[in-house]
């Protein structure tokens, strides 16, 4: 109860502070954006640019802050492949900060990006990133919560121009999968992932798979990554789920066709977090030097894991649903992730011995 009370007190206060922080962004923002528009020629969403700097403004201020400009030349001498920058902190939290840019011709550059990544990860261990690859923009932001939930930037900033819903969920699927009892989590290459068992859970899955939706002609040939393999009482398969990468992509196996799928408005990756010890992440490694001399960096009861020592410090992990960004050692002796499944993952990168 005590920490229901905490939890509900620092929401509240979170909120406060954003809403603070949206009115004296807008009071600021004029004095504040600078035009860093390096080719003007090429075409920019600057509605959507102002838009996202009025969001992330406020999730770093405070009543009593105002905005102070990270000038461009703090984090990279130069930067040709960047057509837009923007950077702030709070003038009184001077580590409550975000970086914008807007990539050349919509282009990632990797190398680039390291320095923006560097200016983070070298004075923080965890910070958030967020990438909007249709505008060519990356985000970089840290405050004392690293809770910005972008989906909801997104949603605000960015327009939704779905088309017309042309075909809904099946009513003999949605009626089958109604006898599930058990889903077993797998990936598509049959790697186990975990088990549902509790019927709450089984039911929200069951009710998000039958809200899929079909829009106008959507379609894509890419391989799903998942599968949910839905199971009766007599442990027989009624239906295996197959769900792409962005876990609200999904398919009934039984009815699977071509490259049509169906649409949710939830994520289904935030409940298989939530119920399975597996993690959504992704590995940046930002040295491309390596060396032989691999030094321990964690253990357990039957492994020690080994990273390189040139290089450690610039192994990053990204989550993907919170999009908080650290190194893989904090992440790792912190309990972000299991060891075990980034050794299975990333058997190059994280080396493993048993113990004796």
């Amino acid at each position: 109860m005590k920490k229901t009370i905490i939890g509900i007190i620092l929401f509240v206060v979170v909120t406060a502070l954003a809403v603070f922080g949206v009115l004296i962004y807008e009071k600021n923002k004029e004095e504040t954006i600078p035009d860093e528009v390096n080719n003007p020629e090429e075409k920019i969403n600057e509605e959507l640019l102002q838009c996202l700097n009025n969001e992330l403004g406020a999730h770093i201020l405070s009543e009593q802050d105002d905005l102070v400009e990270i000038p461009l030349s703090d984090i990279i001498d130069t930067a040709e492949n960047i057509v837009y920058y923007s950077g702030y902190y709070a003038s009184n939290n001077p580590d409550n900060k975000y970086i914008l840019a807007v990539w050349k011709n919509k282009t990632y550059s990797s190398d680039t990006n390291k320095y923006f990544e560097e200016y983070f990860y070298k004075n923080y261990d965890v910070y958030q990133t967020y990438d909007i690859s249709s505008e060519g923009i990356s985000i970089y932001i840290h405050n004392s919560f690293n809770d910005v939930n972008y989906n909801e930037i997104i949603n605000r900033c960015v327009e939704k121009n779905m088309p017309e819903v042309r075909e809904t969920m099946p009513y003999g699927i949605t009626e089958k999968i109604k006898d599930t009892k058990e889903i077993i989590v797998k990936k598509s290459n049959d790697d186990y992932l975990g088990v549902i068992e509790d019927a709450e859970t089984i039911n929200k899955i069951i009710d998000i798979i039958a809200s899929g939706k079909q829009y106008g002609d959507v379609g894509m040939c890419d391989y799903h990554t998942l599968e949910l393999e839905l199971r009766s009482a007599d442990n027989e398969v009624i239906d295996t789920i197959k769900l792409w990468s962005s876990g609200n992509r999904l398919m009934p196996e039984s009815i699977s066709s071509g490259c049509s799928y169906y649409i949710t408005d939830d994520d289904l990756r935030e409940i298989i977090e939530d119920k399975t010890d597996y993690r959504f992440y992704g590995i940046m490694h930002n040295s491309a030097e390596t060396e032989d001399d691999y030094i321990p960096i964690y253990s357990d009861n039957n492994y020690t894991y080994y990273l390189s020592h040139l290089n450690k410090d610039d192994i990053l992990i990204r989550f993907t649903l919170t999009n908080q960004t650290m190194s893989l050692e904090y992440a790792l002796q912190n309990g972000y992730i299991l060891a075990s499944q980034v050794a299975d993952e990333y058997p190059d990168i994280l080396k493993r011995e048993r113990n004796n």
